[in-house]
Formats: structure tokens, C-alpha cells, sequence
């Protein structure tokens, strides 16, 4: 990177980034710079480190939005309440949340990606245009679905849309978002959840309070409820949701019923998540391995783990065009650069050469030695698997080659995070 930073840092940016876009954009700065930490993991848990960062950029992101666009909340509710009474209807919410909710993600994963457009036998360049196709058949029968639909949302706060007419919304948004992202069209989530979450509540809780009145006494509050309770269960986020939901409507008057919805519907949609990348907890995190294993990787070599293999090696001179063909045909991801003794003096993977390879101008021009990392980190058998496993994240790399103490230049073999992982796992660790 530019700035050339760790890892850690890096990850902190990003999170902070996504607050400060988020809190920004949807005009809710706390519920966002929790929303960035909280969205990592499946479990109630938090990216500790990141908070403070994205708290700082989510302020200064809406401070700078505000100043030029005004501060306003993003839905206009009115006054909204909630009566005790209705905390029993509140309950049942939650579950058709969580029914939904397990309808969305089965929906635009299981059907509309693996079924569909992963099995359909067309090229993958036409695949978003069947998609735009879809949703383009889908926005001519009900144009509502189009854009952010906040507009629409803000039609149900007031009563002015039919409950049938806003539970088929919220069904067409989820097909339409399905079919978009799925085919491979470029998107995101957490706006149609609004707009989906926003419909169904504003369904239930017109039709609830048309059946019974005494038990649904404020409907058009299940909207702004829908929103946080909705996105709570799909997204993993069930703090941030709640917040966020608040921070819309710039109202804290339906806090003890989003907390109800948001749990309930959490609770019940398990691990199904709509975001595949959620890994369960920090344990569980590629980035926080280290933190579980230290004491336990410093008691492992190296020798343990990887066996003297003949390791796929590329010559110094080797031409680019040749280079290609090694590399693009070999199962390996790393290659060691040897001169004409054997000697290692460099190393290069894939990354190296995507610059180049493309360049038809440069395929007799440049040889291997042009675009590997000649200072090579080296692994030695009696090393740590933690110290191996530290430069790897030192350098930003997944594999390095072993040698030998006495023989620094002879490659041994190779070793990769996996195998370390795979090795930790095998001995029975947790």
C-alpha cells in the first residue's frame, strides 16, 4: 500500500471507511460506527480495536455531509408510541422477520445464484444483462422497487399504501435484489433490506391492526420497527440495527420494541447470514488466529509440518511468455527463482507478473529475474511455526520457501499458512 501499513491498520481503515460512508449516508453516525465492527462476526461481537476509529470517522463524515446537505432524519414517522399491549404483536413480528429474512437468503443464494445463473448456459459476460432483463420485468409491473424506495417507505409511515400492496413489495425487492446481485450486477444490500424490512412491518402492522385493533394500536410504527428488526436477523447485526433504526427517524420512542424484534429475529435465523464472509467469532478470523495460538504455535517447528518435495523452481532468464505458461500450469502459487547453479535468488508468485503478463510487447523482454522479490525471507526447519507464521503476516504473504541453516540458497521445501493452520488443527487444538 501507499501508506505502507500493517495489516491490522489496513483492516481498521477499511471498517472506519465503511462507517463513515454509511453513518453518512443514512444519516445515523452511532448506529454505522457500530454497524462497521459488528457486521465481521455471526456471534454478538464486536471488532474491539475498531471502534474508536470508525466513531471518529462516522462523526466527521456526517459532520461534512450535514454542513452541505443539511441535517435531517432520513423518514419522517410523526409522533409514534407503542402501548405494552402491543409487545405480544411486537413477538410475532420478530418470527415473520426471521421467516422472511430465512426466504432472503435462501432466495438470492441457494436459488437465484446456484440454481440459476451458476447452472445457465450462457457467457458470463451476458449473465448481468439477464439479470437487468429480470429485474427490468419486475420494476415495469411494480416501479416502486426501483431506486432506494425511501420515498415509498415514507408513503407507509403515513398510511397511504395498502398492506397487501406493501407485503408484495417487500417480496418483489427481494426477488429484484436477488436477480441483480446474483447475475452478477454490481449493488449492495443493507438499502433493500430498508426498504424490504420498512414494507413487511408496514404489513403487518396495517393488517394486524385492522383484525384487532386493541392489540395493534400504533401501525404504522412497525415500519420503522421492520426496518432495525429486519436487517437485525439478516445481516448478524442486532445492536447496530437498533440504532440505526433510531437514528432514521431521529427517534428514540421505539427502543424497547426494536429491541424486541431485532432479538427474536436474531436469535432465530441462527447462523443464516446474508453475508457469506461472516466468519463466527474471533476465533474464528483469519486475522485473529495468532491471537488464540501464539503460546501454543511457539512450542511447533517447522521440521513438523513440511517434508524435504521437489519444489517447482523457475530459472532466472526465463522469459515472460515461458514464465506464463509455468505458472498459469502449475497447482503451486509460489515460486522460488534460481540461477543457473540452483541457487535460490528470488521468489514470485501469480501477483508478480498480472502487470506484465497481458503486455504482448514485453513477453521477450522480460525474464523471471525482472519481476521477482529478490530479498527473500527464508524459513529454517528448527523455526517456530509462530515465526513462520509471523513473517507471513509481516509480509502480506501465504507461503515461503524452507532451507536449510547450512545451506541458506538449497530450497527444502515450502511452507504455506494453511499447512500451519491444517498442522494446529491436526494436533487436536480447538
Amino acid at each position: 500500500t501507499i501508506l505502507k501499513l500493517k495489516p491490522r491498520d489496513r483492516r481498521i481503515l477499511v471498517l472506519a471507511g465503511a462507517a463513515g460512508g454509511i453513518g453518512a449516508i443514512f444519516h445515523a453516525p452511532l448506529g454505522a460506527a457500530l454497524f462497521a465492527p459488528e457486521v465481521l462476526y455471526r456471534e454478538t461481537e464486536f471488532e474491539s480495536e475498531a471502534i474508536l476509529p470508525c466513531i471518529v470517522s462516522s462523526i466527521v463524515a456526517s459532520s461534512i455531509f450535514d454542513q452541505y446537505f443539511g441535517r435531517s432524519a432520513l423518514f419522517f414517522p410523526g409522533p409514534v408510541d407503542f402501548a405494552p399491549v402491543e409487545l405480544l404483536p411486537y413477538a410475532v413480528f420478530g418470527v415473520v422477520c426471521a421467516l422472511v429474512g430465512y426466504l432472503y437468503v435462501k432466495l438470492f443464494y441457494d436459488v437465484a445464484r446456484d440454481r440459476v445463473f451458476r447452472r445457465i448456459k450462457i457467457p458470463k459476460i451476458l449473465k448481468p444483462a439477464l439479470g437487468g432483463l429480470m429485474l427490468g420485468t419486475i420494476a415495469w409491473l411494480f416501479p416502486q422497487i426501483m431506486d432506494g424506495g425511501y420515498g415509498w417507505v415514507q408513503a407507509a409511515l403515513e398510511g397511504k399504501i395498502f398492506w397487501g400492496t406493501m407485503l408484495m413489495l417487500a417480496l418483489m425487492k427481494i426477488v429484484a435484489t436477488s436477480c441483480t446481485i446474483s447475475s452478477g450486477g454490481s449493488g449492495g444490500v443493507f438499502g433493500p433490506s430498508v426498504f424490504m424490512g420498512a414494507m413487511l412491518g408496514g404489513a403487518f402492522g396495517f393488517l394486524g391492526h385492522q383484525l384487532a385493533p386493541g392489540w395493534v394500536i400504533h401501525p404504522n410504527a412497525f415500519v420503522l420497527v421492520g426496518i432495525g428488526g429486519f436487517f437485525a436477523g439478516v445481516a448478524k447485526v442486532p445492536v447496530a440495527s437498533i440504532i440505526m433504526a433510531c437514528e432514521m427517524c431521529a427517534s428514540y420512542t421505539l427502543l424497547v420494541p426494536l429491541m424486541l424484534v431485532s432479538t427474536i429475529s436474531y436469535l432465530l435465523l441462527g447462523r443464516v447470514s446474508l453475508y457469506e464472509k461472516q466468519v463466527v467469532t474471533r476465533l474464528a478470523s483469519p486475522a485473529h488466529f495468532t491471537e488464540f495460538t501464539r503460546g501454543i504455535l511457539e512450542q511447533m517447528q517447522v521440521a513438523e509440518v513440511v517434508k524435504p518435495r521437489k519444489v517447482t523452481t523457475i530459472p532466472e532468464n526465463l522469459p515472460l511468455d515461458q514464465l506464463i505458461q509455468v505458472v498459469t500450469g502449475s497447482g503451486e502459487t509460489y515460486f522460488p527463482v534460481v540461477d543457473q547453479t540452483g541457487r535460490m535468488i528470488g521468489i514470485l508468485s501469480i501477483n508478480d507478473i498480472r502487470e506484465v503478463m497481458f503486455d504482448e510487447s514485453l513477453s521477450r523482454l522480460v525474464v523471471a529475474k525482472d519481476v521477482a522479490t529478490l530479498n527473500v525471507v527464508r524459513v529454517f526447519g528448527d523455526d517456530s511455526l509462530q515465526a513462520a507464521l509471523d513473517k507471513m503476516v509481516l509480509l502480506n504473504v501465504d507461503e515461503l520457501p524452507v532451507v536449510e541453516a547450512e545451506a541458506p540458497e538449497s530450497i527444502v521445501s515450502m511452507i504455506s499458512k494453511r499447512e500451519i493452520i491444517g498442522y494446529y488443527h491436526s494436533q487436536g487444538k480447538p
